[in-house]
């Protein structure tokens, strides 16, 4: 079978439904903070940048190997013109070549679409596993990053649970001692009046004997 290189093949489609998943699970979580934002723009850029070279180097390995195809062809083809400019020689010459080409034909049929095929095919898998690679180092990154935002969300919502049980205990021993000192200056407000009112019965009472 013959397999035309002539136009490079796109490289196969990268699956992005995991990476958007993860994506949404981060966009229902709390608006993150501007350093997990530039870690995971980032890791969009890196990633996008590793699978734009891999996809170069693929389609760079399909150019060579379509030039190196066309190369194989041109000379062939030189070959079958060569023999048959040769069709005018004697008949014996003409059945060599004939069997010649024909055995050059045979084996061009046998050799190089299969060693193409299996070029191609090779390509195919080593372009799928990079990216294969890379999309894992990225969800890994990603899951990573999540979990790191996690932890802080976690100790902030410690730290301010901390902080709101100290400030309530700091209101009600405020209340207390309020309470205690207001109770100590009834006290003394009662005890000095109930003072000042026997000195003022006391000094009536001398009046009344003069």
């Amino acid at each position: 079978m013959q397999v035309n290189l002539l136009k490079t093949p796109a490289p196969p489609p990268v699956n992005m439904s995991l990476s958007r998943h993860l994506l949404r699970q981060l966009s229902s979580t709390p608006k993150p903070s501007p350093s997990s934002a530039a870690n995971l723009s980032f890791l969009r850029r890196d990633y996008a940048r590793k699978v734009k070279e891999i996809r170069k180097d693929y389609i760079k390995e399909l150019e060579s190997q379509r030039l190196e195809k066309l190369r194989k062809d041109a000379d062939k083809k030189e070959a079958l013109r060569i023999a048959n400019e040769r069709k005018s020689a004697k008949a014996a010459k003409k059945k060599a070549e004939a069997i010649e080409r024909q055995a050059a034909e045979e084996e061009f049929r046998r050799t190089d679409s299969p060693r193409s095929e299996a070029q191609l095919s090779f390509l195919r898998r080593d372009y799928a596993r990079k990216v294969k690679e890379i999309r894992k180092e990225y969800i890994k990154e990603m899951e990573s990053e999540r979990l790191e935002k996690l932890r802080k969300d976690a100790d902030k919502k410690e730290a301010l649970r901390i902080a709101n049980e100290e400030r309530k205990a700091a209101k009600a021993a405020k209340k207390k001692a309020e309470a205690i000192e207001r109770q100590a200056a009834e006290e003394e407000f009662r005890r000095t009046d109930e003072g000042k009112s026997r000195e003022a019965r006391i000094l009536e009472e001398e009046t009344n004997e003069n």
